[in-house]
């Protein structure tokens, strides 16, 4: 009953590792030039394809979770 859950949980800790990996990297470089280097605009489809990430990682959750 608790594996669905811990599986959440790790889904979650995965994603939110690679998007501070990606900042840690914009850091890492704006330190290493000297510069502050502007975040550019994020694309559509990225949003989309990030938005559906989450409805599917919230789905699961809610099917999976302690509850059920």
């Amino acid at each position: 009953m608790l594996l669905p859950g811990m599986k959440h949980a790790r889904s979650l800790l995965d994603v939110s590792i690679r998007v501070l990996q990606y900042f840690e990297s914009h850091a890492a470089r704006d330190l290493a030039t000297g510069t502050a280097n502007t975040l550019q605009a994020v694309e559509p489809k990225l949003v989309k394809d990030a938005e559906q990430i989450k409805a599917m990682l919230s789905a699961f959750g809610r099917l999976h979770g302690p509850s059920s």
